[in-house]
């Protein structure tokens, strides 16, 4: 009986590779795909085989480009002198590099799948809350932040953070890079600490040249004028 004049047909295509059993399989050599099914009747008798043949290069070479593009961007990642941080849209670590984990005194492994506010002292939260929600909003941001070391003390970093939105443009989590810049701040507080010391001493001192007669005026070893008394300005 030819085949038009049985019952409708139906075709089975099995994507697992099986070559026996009568089930299809999908196999693929080099640069081409076949597909296989046995077509049968309505009584379920085999009548012959279909298969399709597909050359997928381009397939190929897409998925090469695309192995290449992410090794490239994995060793980026591990070679960067900045510390990288991903998050997702509920603000949870989904990629963290060694740099940045470092920073913190963690282990990426200790970060992931923890919300970024795990990292983050208490009176920072409503700070990090307003730049959220500026990040929601599709904007990106350049900001000084700090964060909780694992032993409690202030890591302060240079964030240059971006959006990150799914293939609707809704937003799916943040995107961000940071410079460690501890050592700085530090030595700015320092520096602060030191000029509120001796502040009282200089305004002290002023007050006494002020009452002198002779007029006197106190310059840096650099040379830069530093203050005068009264008798000087006259």
């Amino acid at each position: 009986m030819k085949p038009e004049q049985q019952d409708p047909i139906r075709v089975l295509i099995v994507d697992d590779l099986v070559a026996t059993g009568g089930q299809g399989f999908l196999l693929g050599r080099g640069n081409q795909q076949v597909s296989a099914a046995l077509v049968r009747d309505g009584e379920n008798t085999p009548l012959y085989f279909l298969s399709i043949i597909q050359n997928i290069t381009a397939l190929k070479k897409a998925e090469q480009a695309l192995r290449e593009s992410e090794s490239r961007y994995q060793r980026i990642v591990e070679t960067a002198r900045e510390g990288i941080w991903i998050m997702n849209d509920q603000r949870r670590t989904t990629s963290v590099n060694e740099h940045m984990a470092a920073m913190l005194g963690l282990t990426p492994a200790d970060m992931l799948g923890r919300p970024v506010e795990d990292f983050m002292f208490a009176e920072d939260l409503a700070n990090h809350e307003e730049r959220m929600a500026i990040r929601r909003q599709g904007q990106g941001g350049y900001y000084e932040h700090r964060f909780r070391h694992r032993d409690g003390h202030a890591v302060w970093t240079i964030v240059s953070a971006t959006p990150l939105n799914d293939e609707e443009g809704r937003f799916a989590g943040s995107f961000a890079m940071f410079t460690n810049i501890t050592d700085r701040k530090q030595a700015e507080e320092e520096k602060k600490a030191v000029c509120d010391q001796l502040l009282p001493a200089l305004k002290k001192a002023k007050e006494l040249i002020d009452e002198m007669e002779e007029a006197v005026a106190v310059f840096s070893s650099s040379g830069q004028f530093v203050m005068s008394n009264l008798a000087y300005a006259r």
